[in-house]
């Protein structure tokens, strides 16, 4: 019994000395960071990560007619795509744009296969942090999107919202704040040296 009770305890310390470092050594990239980051020529070796697991499930329903002893009958077929970002996984920044509301959006692919604005994930760059606001539509009808429980997005009809078509568009215009949204992340340990010391102000 006491062996399972120090098991627990050290594995206990072990996560939270995880998640310390982990909060330690990843920060926000907001427009300061972003600009830094350009200005010293970096954005190629830049590597970001999302603060949440993000959790996008795609569907699709086609209909055909086939003529059945003279009347008609309808098949409808189904097609479901699911597709998860780990908070884990490093992607890279592709593209900055403007979109039609004026928002600086960062496009960001987290597969080496996608390296063009079409297939990457769209995060609106605000003084608070660069949030979650384009997803990906991959040609699916219906989109949910969720994050640690939260659902952002119950049914999505395509739409060119924000300017970009082929994306599900769901940032807010109501406030500065996006605190439920998935954040966009770097870690201070992959950055370069000299980005890394203006950030923590040190050095001349």
């Amino acid at each position: 019994m006491k062996v399972t009770y120090f098991i627990f305890s050290l594995a206990f310390c072990l996560v939270g000395l995880a998640n310390s470092v982990h909060a330690k050594d990843r920060q926000i990239v907001n427009p300061e960071i972003l600009k830094l980051v350009q200005d010293h020529n970096a954005l190629e070796n830049f590597r970001v990560y999302t603060s949440k697991k993000i959790k996008v499930h795609r569907e699709t329903l086609s209909s055909s007619q086939d003529n059945v002893s003279g009347g008609v009958d309808r098949i409808t077929k189904r097609k479901i795509l699911i597709e998860t970002v780990s908070s884990r996984v490093k992607g890279k920044i592709i593209e900055i744009s403007k979109d039609s509301y004026d928002n600086t959006i960062a496009f960001v692919s987290f597969d080496r296969n996608c390296t063009t604005r079409v297939c990457a994930y769209g995060f609106g760059v605000r003084d608070q942090g660069s949030f979650l606001w384009y997803v990906p539509r991959r040609d699916m009808q219906n989109v949910q999107i969720k994050t640690r429980g939260q659902l952002f997005m119950r049914e999505w009809q395509p739409k060119n919202e924000g300017g970009f078509a082929g994306h599900v568009y769901m940032g807010s215009q109501k406030g500065s704040r996006d605190p439920k949204f998935p954040n966009l992340e770097f870690k201070l340990s992959e950055t370069e040296s000299v980005i890394r010391d203006r950030i923590q102000n040190r050095g001349w």
